[in-house]
């Protein structure tokens, strides 16, 4: 699975490092990473959390509302989120993050 995500997943890394190290004086910016992807309505459970070993899977719907809210919170500015809904169960449990990285929005 992994293997052929790879390439796509290094270059992602090399963007969200340039837009860090190059952007962060003069933009603002909030790096939200979905976890597993899922299509279904929203539930309106998912959250962002700071922990980035955080794992879990969020619908499509939940992402785009927490991407939304994030656009005009300054508290959200220069930040990798991740995001996730522990309401959905999948391999890896309810989403496993750190509950004291838990960011609101």
């Amino acid at each position: 699975a992994y293997s052929s995500l790879e390439a796509a997943l290094v270059e992602k890394d090399k963007a969200e490092k340039m837009l860090v190290k190059f952007y962060s004086i003069t933009t603002d910016w909030t790096i939200v990473r979905p976890g597993g992807l899922m299509t279904a309505p929203a539930t309106g459970k998912a959250i962002l959390t700071a922990d980035n070993t955080a794992l879990g899977a969020i619908n499509r719907a939940d992402v785009a509302s927490l991407v939304a809210k994030c656009i005009d919170n300054k508290d959200s500015y220069k930040k990798t989120l991740s995001a996730i809904d522990p309401s959905i169960e999948t391999a890896f449990g309810n989403g496993n993050f750190g509950e004291s990285q838990k960011f609101d929005v």
